[in-house]
């Protein structure tokens, strides 16, 4: 269960309508409810105020939270992270693009931004290493 969630069973939980706690809080009952659907998230004064009133610790609220964040929905950001690693590393920037193209997939949030990025790293690398190649040649004769 999200944070949203458990907001909203405490309140159930305590009897009290979405009004109820915002008269006690003293916020508007939007607040409330944007938190409840998940709109927004509370601020950690709130969340304290929330943890009193439904005679919960903050830690409780927060517990799933935390959990969620730590796991990725899908693998694109794990995926543009060794696309920026690969960028900076020259070395694994051979292999990395050709891996990360390969299991870049059109279903994920940054499919174009991390093909693009792939293919201009992959030229710049092989054109580094071309220069580096005439580079040598012509320092070492």
């Amino acid at each position: 269960m999200n944070l949203s969630e458990q907001l909203r069973a405490y309140r159930i939980k305590n009897g009290l309508s979405q009004t109820d706690v915002s008269n006690i809080m003293h916020i508007s009952r939007q607040s409330i409810s944007k938190w409840e659907h998940g709109t927004i998230t509370p601020s950690i004064e709130n969340l304290k105020e929330l943890s009193k009133i439904y005679h919960v610790s903050l830690d409780v609220l927060l517990e799933n939270e935390a959990n969620v964040e730590k796991s990725y929905k899908n693998n694109s950001t794990l995926l543009l992270v060794m696309t920026a690693v690969c960028a900076i590393i020259p070395v694994i920037d051979l292999i990395g693009p050709i891996y990360i193209l390969k299991v870049n997939n059109k279903g994920n949030g940054h499919y174009k931004l991390i093909k693009y990025m792939n293919y201009i790293s992959f030229i710049i690398s092989i054109l580094s290493y071309i220069y580096g190649y005439f580079l040598s040649k012509s320092l070492f004769k």
